[in-house]
């Protein structure tokens, strides 16, 4: 359904947001070996990771590629399948480094554009993309994996006993990310009379993009779905067999479905009640996906 609608921008982010979804719940049950086959197809699609592994390996030898492949358990449940944290997160890692480099060209071209009109044309293209919209897309659309990534390094880390300069890297990420949805909500309704002016929208409509900014529920969209993401991390770390923060010695795949299900239930009620989309096409579309994956978790109870 979202493929159909994909022309738009919005669409396409919508679809990367559902199937980000769709991916993660590998973990939630023993999928036999077609589904695993399938989703991990479609990760490999989501993330890029044929453009990742050609960047990361390149100058590696077949033993060296092997040797990295992630041989704990736990971690794979978690979703991570490579021991080098940098090419774990694939994509995110590359893009956050373009979009650094962006800044570095953007005080190069602004020192540039007094003498050169082209210059002052590139820093003001750079300007609407990198302040900041560019950024405050790229942690609505990697908050899953970033999460996921720092919050179960850092609670392995913690059990371990592992370095403690990279446990305090890893908790000041936590801490950024789980600030995220509290800081969304009291910046946008702090500037609630500002949304709907042309230079505030130039800088931060990713954050309230395509949502009512009349109604005060609907601009919780962001924060709501970047909680919802959080839960699911925290979820599948707390039931999976090895977790530190559990210490179970056995995967609880019934209790995770569960959660899910609770989780899922939530969130629909939440869509359904405030409808937080401008067109009405995006509210149906994402009552659609949001079923889908309750029909899914529904599936996964037959292999629990």
């Amino acid at each position: 359904m979202t493929i159909v609608l994909s022309v738009s921008l919005k669409s396409m982010w919508n679809l990367l947001n559902v199937m980000q979804v769709l991916a993660y719940a590998r973990n939630f049950t023993e999928w036999p070996a077609t589904v695993k086959l399938v989703t991990k197809f479609i990760i490999e699609a989501i993330y890029l990771n044929e453009i990742n592994n050609t960047i990361m390996d390149f100058g590696k030898s077949q033993f060296e590629v092997v040797k990295g492949v992630q041989k704990d358990e736990f971690m794979r449940q978690q979703g991570i399948e490579d021991t080098s944290l940098i090419k774990s997160l694939g994509v995110f890692f590359i893009s956050i480094c373009f979009i650094m480099l962006c800044f570095l060209l953007y005080y190069l071209i602004k020192k540039c554009a007094r003498k050169c009109s082209c210059c002052g044309k590139a820093r003001n293209f750079l300007q609407k993309k990198i302040f900041f919209n560019g950024p405050i897309r790229y942690v609505i659309v990697g908050y899953l994996k970033l999460m996921n990534q720092f919050g179960v390094l850092f609670s392995l880390g913690l059990a371990q006993q592992k370095n403690p300069f990279l446990l305090a890297v890893y908790a000041a990420f936590i801490f950024m990310l789980m600030a995220w949805p509290l800081w969304t909500e009291y910046f946008l309704f702090k500037n609630r009379d500002r949304l709907e002016d042309t230079a505030f929208r130039t800088k931060y409509n990713s954050l309230y993009a395509g949502i009512k900014s009349h109604s005060g529920s609907a601009l919780c969209y962001n924060a709501v779905f970047a909680v919802r993401r959080l839960d699911l991390i925290l979820m599948n770390i707390y039931f999976t067999a090895g977790s530190p923060l559990s210490g179970i010695d056995r995967t609880m795949y019934l209790q995770k479905i569960i959660c899910f299900l609770f989780l899922q239930t939530v969130y629909l009620s939440y869509i359904h009640v405030t409808k937080p989309h401008t067109e009405s096409v995006f509210n149906t579309l994402e009552i659609i996906n949001e079923y889908g994956l309750v029909a899914l978790a529904y599936i996964m109870l037959n292999y629990t």
